[in-house]
């Protein structure tokens, strides 16, 4: 009987600590049915896709920028991604609302994070920082990125 009484101390405690060392992400919707596309071609997100944070679409950088065609790296020591092209040197600083294009500063509507060991940023104001064309169709959560016409 004594042993029986011992189990089920160990078996509360035990559930008490898995519950009190579980990990927590607040107000984070973690959503498979956003979808991401570049001039009509989906993009693929290996291990962590878009998500969700306030009502605000935050979205894994590399993943969107290298289907682009810009060098991604990533600077340890400073915290943050430098994104380049031949047009382009984009600076994102992690837990920063600013990034800077070129000798430009914007300001996003949510700070630079990481999640699942990637940087994710609002992309709406990053990519319209390069004239990009993004449209939220909300029917089908597909997040649509198009070049800008050329004026002429």
């Amino acid at each position: 009987m004594k042993v029986l009484k011992n189990l089920k101390v160990f078996g509360v405690a035990f559930v008490m600590v898995f519950w009190l060392l579980a990990p927590v992400v607040v107000n984070a919707d973690v959503d498979d049915d956003i979808n991401i596309t570049i001039m009509g071609w989906p993009v693929e997100f290996y291990d962590q896709g878009p998500i969700m944070v306030d009502g605000v679409l935050l979205t894994p950088v590399r993943a969107v920028f290298e289907m682009l065609d810009f060098n991604v790296y990533w600077d340890s020591g400073a915290e943050r991604v430098i994104l380049s092209n031949y047009n382009y040197v984009i600076v994102i600083t992690i837990g920063s609302n600013e990034f800077t294009i070129g000798d430009e500063i914007f300001t996003f509507d949510v700070p630079a994070q990481i999640i699942g060991d990637r940087t994710l940023v609002p992309i709406r104001t990053l990519l319209e920082g390069i004239e990009m064309n993004v449209r939220w169709l909300v029917a089908t959560q597909i997040l649509s990125i198009e070049f800008r016409p050329i004026a002429g």
